[in-house]
């Protein structure tokens, strides 16, 4: 439900899928979740530009499969997922190339660059082997109080 109605909130909190080892049903899980949710897109495997740049363009609920292969050593798209938590904060700030415009009067090509907000507010589902880091796990439901991080 929430990811039908997640834009009517300032905080769009996140799933967390944990397991202690491979083959626990976790991919199972997300392909079942990717079943009920809003506007569902898989990444498994995503570059921190495409990662804010889909979640600007499709508005989707992101089903990060294998995030233990993908998050360590990976600062930046963790940032980017830390920060995508609350409304208010949600931005990526990036220099973009413009495109080149030539003149018709003096022929002279004119481009350059500029500054472009990309938001990365939204409802993900991580799942991943072991402890997702302690900032994500900190915006994903309680498990100490519902039981429901950590399936």
């Amino acid at each position: 439900m929430h990811t039908y109605a997640f834009e009517f909130g300032r905080v769009a909190t996140y799933l967390g899928l944990e397991s202690p080892e491979r083959e626990c049903g976790k991919t199972t899980l997300m392909t079942l979740i990717s079943k009920l949710v809003n506007r569902p897109q898989p990444a498994s495997n995503i570059s921190s530009p495409a990662f804010y740049r889909a979640i600007e363009e499709l508005r989707p609920t992101l089903l990060i499969d294998e995030a233990d292969t993908l998050l360590p050593g990976n600062a930046q798209l963790r940032g980017i997922l830390n920060a995508g938590y609350t409304r208010d904060l949600a931005y990526v700030l990036r220099v973009t190339s413009e495109p080149v415009q030539h003149s018709s009067t003096s022929g002279k090509r004119k481009g350059g660059s500029r500054l472009a907000r990309y938001s990365c507010w939204g409802p993900k589902a991580i799942a991943q082997i072991g402890h997702l880091p302690d900032t994500l796990r900190s915006r994903c439901t309680d498990a100490e109080e519902n039981g429901t991080r950590g399936v």
